[in-house]
């Protein structure tokens, strides 16, 4: 292959895709890959494993009030290594109950319950009056990465009208997230403005306040990494990254700084 032939294929590889997973995908449906129903799950001390069709699923239940989610395709799961959580931390899980009921398996805690729904992977955290605090749209699935090869993990979930989201770390705009795209990747920018992004500081961990109860994310993955809260479509946050894992915490507060108190036990002060 010639030359000018390999250019051409690197051309129209860009051309699909540029780190933009909202603008570059979103129209191309047949892309998208999802885990398909589950056909077997089982607890395994601190964690649940879910086998599925097309990729399988690992909650981790760290506390009353953390859950460790990780997806693998084609049930393959990487290292479980982080470079950002604490090297001293050490997990203290709680006792919680497991159980099948209305095609979900429900794992509660003595704060929160998470439900996964048997025929689709999705999930929907519940506080313990049976609140939503947190629910999956699509939920996880992936793309192709047709330049570099490998896939492109991605998490959507529901946004309501009045929620509000903070963080990412240095970031410029407005201290509310909602309605921006932000991308994580450090970058030394002299003279930023207030529409510059990215910027210097980018730490893929966000707050989110909804109806008055406080949660966090914190996307554990060391590829350039994309949110987007309500741009694209104004009741979806999504999450994604260029490669790697999907790998993130769900922390429930219900006050923010409790969330924060939490996020920083596990990467250290």
């Amino acid at each position: 292959m010639s030359a000018e032939e390999i250019e051409k294929l690197n051309t129209e590889a860009d051309k699909q895709f540029e780190g933009n997973y909202i603008e570059k995908f979103q129209k191309h449906v047949e892309g998208e890959y999802f885990p398909g129903k589950v056909l077997s799950w089982e607890k395994q001390n601190d964690k649940v494993v879910f086998i599925g069709e097309n990729a399988s699923m690992e909650m981790t239940v760290i506390s009353n009030s953390i859950f460790k989610i990780r997806y693998g395709i084609d049930g393959y799961f990487e290292d479980d290594f982080s470079y950002a959580i604490a090297p001293d931390f050490k997990a203290h899980p709680p006792k919680f109950s497991v159980k099948e009921e209305n095609a979900c398996v429900i794992i509660s805690t003595e704060m929160v319950s998470c439900i996964v729904s048997l025929n689709s992977f999705r999930c929907k955290m519940v506080d313990m009056f049976d609140k939503v605090i947190l629910e999956d749209e699509k939920g996880f699935h992936w793309k192709e990465e047709m330049k570099y090869g490998g896939n492109v993990p991605v998490c959507t979930m529901k946004t309501s009208e009045t929620e509000s989201f903070y963080g990412l770390g240095d970031k410029t705009g407005k201290l509310n997230r909602k309605g921006t795209r932000n991308e994580l990747w450090g970058t030394d920018c002299y003279g930023y403005t207030n529409d510059t992004d990215p910027v210097y500081k980018n730490i893929p961990f966000y707050l989110g306040l909804n109806d008055g109860a406080g949660y966090g994310i914190f996307l554990d993955n060391t590829f350039r990494t994309y949110f987007d809260f309500g741009k694209e479509r104004t009741d979806v946050t999504s999450f994604w990254a260029q490669g790697g894992e999907m790998r993130y915490y769900f922390i429930y507060g219900p006050e923010l700084i409790d969330v924060t108190k939490q996020y920083t036990e596990l990467t250290g002060k």
